[in-house]
Protein backbone atom coordinates (compact mmCIF):
# COMPACT_ATOMS: atom_id res chain seq x y z
CA UNK A 1 0.00 0.00 0.00
CA UNK A 2 1.03 3.56 -0.55
CA UNK A 3 2.24 5.87 1.86
CA UNK A 4 3.45 9.30 1.84
CA UNK A 5 0.46 10.48 -0.95
CA UNK A 6 2.60 9.23 -3.97
CA UNK A 7 0.61 6.84 -6.33
CA UNK A 8 1.16 3.00 -6.11
CA UNK A 9 -1.22 0.71 -8.30
CA UNK A 10 -3.10 -1.78 -6.08
CA UNK A 11 -2.29 -5.11 -7.24
CA UNK A 12 -5.09 -7.49 -5.12
CA UNK A 13 -7.26 -8.11 -7.27
CA UNK A 14 -10.49 -8.18 -4.32
CA UNK A 15 -9.22 -4.48 -3.49
CA UNK A 16 -8.59 -3.18 -7.35
CA UNK A 17 -12.12 -4.01 -7.57
CA UNK A 18 -14.01 -2.61 -4.36
CA UNK A 19 -11.60 0.88 -5.22
CA UNK A 20 -13.03 1.08 -8.68
CA UNK A 21 -16.55 -0.03 -7.60
CA UNK A 22 -16.50 2.70 -4.75
CA UNK A 23 -15.45 5.17 -7.69
CA UNK A 24 -18.13 4.27 -9.87
CA UNK A 25 -20.50 4.65 -7.30
CA UNK A 26 -19.28 8.14 -6.30
CA UNK A 27 -19.54 9.09 -9.89
CA UNK A 28 -22.95 7.69 -10.39
CA UNK A 29 -24.01 9.53 -7.34
CA UNK A 30 -22.55 13.02 -9.08
CA UNK A 31 -19.25 13.55 -7.16
CA UNK A 32 -17.04 15.21 -9.56
CA UNK A 33 -13.38 14.21 -10.10
CA UNK A 34 -10.09 15.73 -10.65
CA UNK A 35 -8.02 14.44 -13.65
CA UNK A 36 -4.64 14.90 -14.50
CA UNK A 37 -2.97 14.75 -18.14
CA UNK A 38 -0.07 13.62 -18.36
CA UNK A 39 2.19 11.21 -20.18
CA UNK A 40 3.63 8.38 -18.07
CA UNK A 41 6.52 8.31 -20.76
CA UNK A 42 8.51 11.83 -20.09
CA UNK A 43 7.13 13.37 -17.31
CA UNK A 44 8.31 12.99 -13.65
CA UNK A 45 6.93 13.82 -10.30
CA UNK A 46 8.98 14.46 -7.45
CA UNK A 47 7.88 12.10 -4.47
CA UNK A 48 9.60 11.90 -0.68
CA UNK A 49 13.04 12.08 -0.24
CA UNK A 50 13.99 13.39 -3.46
CA UNK A 51 12.80 10.29 -5.54
CA UNK A 52 10.93 10.32 -8.48
CA UNK A 53 8.06 8.96 -10.34
CA UNK A 54 6.35 8.79 -13.84
CA UNK A 55 3.38 8.91 -11.63
CA UNK A 56 1.91 12.41 -9.90
CA UNK A 57 1.73 12.40 -6.56
CA UNK A 58 -1.67 13.03 -4.56
CA UNK A 59 -0.77 16.93 -4.16
CA UNK A 60 0.14 17.06 -7.86
CA UNK A 61 -3.71 16.00 -8.84
CA UNK A 62 -5.06 17.75 -6.09
CA UNK A 63 -3.27 21.02 -7.87
CA UNK A 64 -2.72 20.13 -11.38
CA UNK A 65 -5.85 18.23 -12.03
CA UNK A 66 -9.15 19.74 -14.11
CA UNK A 67 -12.55 18.94 -12.17
CA UNK A 68 -14.92 16.53 -14.15
CA UNK A 69 -18.48 15.88 -13.49
CA UNK A 70 -18.38 12.23 -12.43
CA UNK A 71 -20.83 10.83 -14.99
CA UNK A 72 -18.27 12.12 -17.71
CA UNK A 73 -15.27 10.87 -15.46
CA UNK A 74 -16.55 7.59 -15.36
CA UNK A 75 -17.24 7.19 -18.85
CA UNK A 76 -13.90 8.37 -20.04
CA UNK A 77 -12.41 5.52 -17.46
CA UNK A 78 -15.11 3.35 -18.47
CA UNK A 79 -13.88 3.53 -22.08
CA UNK A 80 -10.92 1.68 -21.36
CA UNK A 81 -12.38 -1.32 -19.98
CA UNK A 82 -9.48 -3.70 -17.31
CA UNK A 83 -7.10 -1.22 -18.30
CA UNK A 84 -8.19 1.51 -15.63
CA UNK A 85 -6.05 0.12 -12.77
CA UNK A 86 -6.95 1.26 -9.32
CA UNK A 87 -4.35 3.94 -7.35
CA UNK A 88 -3.45 3.55 -3.80
CA UNK A 89 -1.97 7.41 -2.26
CA UNK A 90 -1.48 6.18 1.24
CA UNK A 91 -4.04 7.40 4.44
CA UNK A 92 -7.26 6.14 2.81
CA UNK A 93 -7.08 7.63 -0.65
CA UNK A 94 -7.46 6.37 -3.82
CA UNK A 95 -7.81 6.53 -7.55
CA UNK A 96 -8.00 5.39 -10.71
CA UNK A 97 -4.94 5.35 -13.52
CA UNK A 98 -5.81 5.02 -17.14
CA UNK A 99 -4.16 5.66 -20.42
CA UNK A 100 -5.22 6.79 -23.65
CA UNK A 101 -3.74 7.99 -26.92
CA UNK A 102 0.13 7.69 -24.79
CA UNK A 103 -1.23 9.92 -22.39
CA UNK A 104 -1.92 9.09 -18.61
CA UNK A 105 -5.29 10.14 -16.88
CA UNK A 106 -5.02 10.00 -12.55
CA UNK A 107 -8.26 10.80 -11.54
CA UNK A 108 -9.42 11.14 -7.85
CA UNK A 109 -12.71 12.33 -5.97
CA UNK A 110 -12.85 16.22 -6.28
CA UNK A 111 -13.51 17.46 -2.33
CA UNK A 112 -12.39 18.33 1.24
CA UNK A 113 -12.07 14.70 1.39
CA UNK A 114 -11.09 12.19 -1.50
CA UNK A 115 -11.55 9.21 0.22
CA UNK A 116 -12.74 6.74 -1.71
Amino acid sequence: MGSNNYAEVITDTAQAQKVLADLNRLAVQGRAFKVLEFNPDTDRFTISLGRESNFPSLEDVEAGGIAIDGPIAKSMWSSHGDAAQAIDFGNGYVGLFYESDRLGYMAIPNGKSNRG
